[in-house]
């Protein structure tokens, strides 16, 4: 028996209305209604702090953002204005990431299932550009740092 997955039915969508549609139009749905690039494109390191001391994240995932939404615009205020427990384990953190080699650097890793219409070549592209934000923020807070001292 070969069934293909189920797709997942967004909260704004009732339930009837999810399940009257064909297969093809739920696909269509969540191509046409993804905000996902459009949030991380406005998303700043103030929002993620934001989201920290609301408990919404732990500090690990904080750091993790941090890394991806850095930008040369808005790193010296981050660093000027964030205190505490935040910024001391970015610098305890970046201390751990030597010179320029990406290969001492962290990996992003991946659990779960990938939505059923995305080809494993954009699965693979997506991944290896969420892993080159993670490390150019690290280069930019690294050189941010690294010039403040």
């Amino acid at each position: 028996m070969n069934r293909e997955p189920k797709i997942w039915r967004p909260n704004a969508v009732p339930q009837a209305e999810w399940n009257a549609k064909s297969r093809d139009e739920q696909i269509s749905w969540w191509q046409n209604n993804s905000t996902t690039n459009e949030r991380k494109a406005n998303r700043s390191m103030f929002d993620v702090v934001e989201h920290f001391e609301q408990g919404t994240i732990t500090l690990n995932e904080c750091l993790n953002l941090i890394y991806k939404c850095a930008n040369h615009e808005e790193t010296p205020r981050f660093l000027t204005e964030c205190q505490g427990e935040i910024l001391n384990a970015l610098r305890q953190q970046l201390l751990h990431f030597k010179g320029d080699d990406q290969q001492n650097w962290p990996r992003s890793y991946y659990i779960g299932l990938e939505a059923p219409w995305v080809s494993s070549e954009e699965v693979a592209a997506s991944r290896n550009a969420e892993q080159q934000e993670l490390w150019n923020g690290i280069a930019i807070l690294k050189h941010h740092l690294e010039n403040a001292s």
